[in-house]
């Protein structure tokens, strides 16, 4: 009991009579003025950036230039084995075709035309859209190892002088694939140099004759346009 009444007692002391302690807070003074807030500038980049001493220099992107596109060409093997074939027919004209089917390839073609009592296939070149074929492969026919005419256009001139070439596929149904348009202007560029052949004798079947071939969603426009393109390359 004493222990405790000293206690309470010390405790007293400390919160009663020891005010030298406790300081009293001083009254609160008149309210600060707010201080204007600053808009954050943003920081300007200077360009090109300042290189330190000992930075590595950063690399430079690639500007590409008018008529410098990379364009559409045929592999070297593909190009030395069309290259290692003599040219021994005047060729005036390219005369693209579809085969308005959904499957084919060289072969199946071949047996289809013999049925109708024909050499073979008709065409100088068949374009794969991944059937029977791979996927914008150019199979090179008979008619072009040997240099002979075709039998695709109906008409004797353009059978005669015309290289023909058949993308596989309907395309009154649907566009020919990426790949095949690729093929077909990297092959058809390839021909117009080696044979000559000017941009106005780049022709469709229809063209030559009463037919819709090679389809009403052939994209002759971009064809043509994609070839000029190719041919202002190759005069840079």
């Amino acid at each position: 009991m004493r222990i405790t009444g000293m206690l309470v007692a010390l405790g007293a002391c400390t919160l009663v009579g020891c005010k030298c302690l406790f300081p009293p807070a001083p009254p609160p003074g008149p309210p600060r003025p707010a201080t204007p807030h600053k808009p954050r500038v943003p920081h300007e980049e200077v360009y090109p950036p300042k290189e330190h001493p000992g930075q590595p220099e950063r690399a430079k992107e690639p500007v590409e230039k008018p008529h410098t596109q990379r364009p559409y060409r045929l592999t070297p093997l593909s190009r030395k084995y069309l290259n290692g074939i003599p040219l021994k027919r005047t060729w005036k004209y390219v005369v693209i075709h579809h085969s308005a089917t959904d499957v084919g390839d060289m072969a199946s073609f071949d047996r289809g035309h013999k049925q109708r009592g024909w050499l073979g296939v008709g065409y100088h070149f068949v374009i794969g859209n991944g059937s029977y074929s791979n996927d914008g492969e150019i199979e090179v026919t008979f008619r072009w190892k040997r240099q002979i005419h075709g039998a695709h256009a109906g008409v004797k001139e353009y059978n005669e002088h015309g290289i023909g070439i058949c993308l596989v596929g309907n395309f009154n149904k649907s566009r020919p694939s990426r790949k095949q348009l690729q093929s077909l202007i990297a092959l058809t560029a390839y021909l117009q140099g080696r044979c000559g052949i000017p941009m106005a004798r780049i022709l469709g079947h229809r063209d030559v004759k009463s037919t819709d071939c090679p389809g009403r969603l052939f994209p002759m426009t971009q064809v043509k346009e994609t070839l000029a393109k190719q041919e202002a390359w190759r005069g840079t």
